[in-house]
C-alpha cells in the first residue's frame, strides 16, 4: 500500500499530477482544470439567500482556529462540512471582546458509505457586523491523525 501513497510537496506540481488522473473538464478550475471553481459550486448547493459565500479549509490537529471580519451592514452564518469520522468541537467568539457567540458543538461523520459529507450549522441566529468572528475548533482524535474541515460563512445583508 505504500507504493500507492504519493507525496506532492507543491501546488503546481499537484494540480500538474491530478490533470494526469482526471480530465480537465471534470476538474475544478481552483485545481487546475477546466470545470466550475469549488467555492462557485458550494454557493450553488446553498439554499438561502445568500449574497457571498466564503470557505475557508481547516486541517485540524488537536487544536485550531480560522477567523473572518463581518463587515458593518452584514450578518453571517457559520457552516462545518466534514467527513471526518473522529469529529471535532466547534465553537464561535468575537475574535476582539472574545465573547462567546455560539458554543461547542461537536460534528462527526457518521456513516463512510454516505455520499455526502455531514454539515453542522453552528448559528441558527444570524451574527451581525461589524466584528471579527473566531471560529475554534478542538478535535477529538489524536494529535498525530489530521482530519479535514471545510467552513462555509454564508453572508447576507443585514
Amino acid at each position: 500500500t505504500a507504493a500507492k501513497i504519493e507525496v506532492i510537496s507543491s501546488k503546481t506540481e499537484g494540480e500538474a499530477r491530478l490533470l494526469e488522473l482526471v480530465d480537465a473538464d471534470n476538474l475544478p478550475s481552483d485545481y487546475g482544470g477546466k470545470a466550475q471553481d469549488t467555492e462557485r459550486t458550494l454557493a450553488n448547493t446553498c439554499e438561502g439567500e445568500e449574497d457571498r459565500l466564503v470557505t475557508k479549509m481547516l486541517y485540524l490537529r488537536g487544536h485550531g482556529s480560522e477567523t473572518m471580519d463581518v463587515p458593518a451592514g452584514m450578518s453571517v452564518q457559520a457552516t462545518i462540512i466534514t467527513r471526518s469520522t473522529a469529529g471535532a468541537s466547534f465553537s464561535l467568539t468575537d475574535y476582539d471582546t472574545k465573547a462567546i457567540l455560539s458554543k461547542d458543538q461537536e460534528v462527526v461523520h457518521q456513516d463512510e458509505n454516505a455520499l455526502t459529507p455531514t454539515r453542522l450549522l453552528l448559528n441558527a441566529e444570524k451574527i451581525k457586523g461589524p466584528l471579527k468572528l473566531k471560529v475554534k475548533a478542538d478535535s477529538n482524535a489524536s494529535r498525530f491523525t489530521t482530519h479535514n474541515f471545510l467552513i462555509a460563512f454564508s453572508f447576507f445583508k443585514a
